[in-house]
């Protein structure tokens, strides 16, 4: 018996961004398990959603094909010339409300609660002591009962053979629900909801 692998077509607006990301030599997009993930997280949520880090955009838009007509995104990025070319090509045509911002992480979370959060920025997923801001900035800008995905993961608690102080955080946090998703067989990521 044979198997065959089956991927279903991607959205117009995440071959654009793909397109996009490869003319920019960009290498850090996600995989297209976690973008249909997150593509169905926003088609479920009915609130605000928040993306920590646009890269070239490819998160972004599979995040954008699964909105709502009027429903809220914001997504940040320090690279201002990316954000202006995804806010011109990616908001011009969907009746989301679409932002593409220019700047630090952290000044994005002043527009929540929001109900989904894609945190795609290591420092946003950081643990260590002395940060000026956190996971629990993240937390407590998610809507009680929202949803975070936090990708870029080994399966299981440890990283390159070392235990990884991010996977403990987000996995055992005392304000959050979280489980690991295998997006490959050598990759995953966490969902959690915001239980408190």
């Amino acid at each position: 018996m044979t198997s065959t692998s089956y991927e279903s077509p991607k959205p117009d607006l995440v071959q654009q961004a793909e397109a996009f990301a490869h003319a920019q030599g960009f290498q850090n997009s996600c995989l297209p398990e976690v973008g249909r993930c997150l593509r169905t997280l926003a088609a479920q949520v009915n609130g605000a959603v928040l993306e920590l880090g646009s890269g070239c955009g490819v998160s972004s838009a599979w995040l954008i094909s699964g909105l709502k007509d009027s429903q809220r995104f914001i997504s940040i990025d320090q690279h201002a010339q990316r954000q202006a070319y995804l806010q011109h090509h990616f908001a011009q045509d969907h009746d989301a409300n679409i932002t593409f911002m220019t700047g630090d992480w952290p000044e994005a979370l002043a527009y929540g609660p929001f109900q989904l959060v894609f945190v795609d920025v290591a420092s946003a997923k950081d643990t260590r002591e002395g940060a000026a801001y956190s996971p629990a900035d993240v937390i407590a800008a998610t809507a009680i009962g929202g949803l975070l995905v936090i990708d870029d993961f080994e399966p299981g608690p440890l990283f390159q053979g070392k235990p990884d102080a991010r996977w403990h955080t987000w996995m055992h946090h005392p304000q959050l629900a979280t489980c690991e998703v295998l997006t490959t067989p050598t990759t995953a990521m966490l969902l959690a909801a915001r239980a408190r």
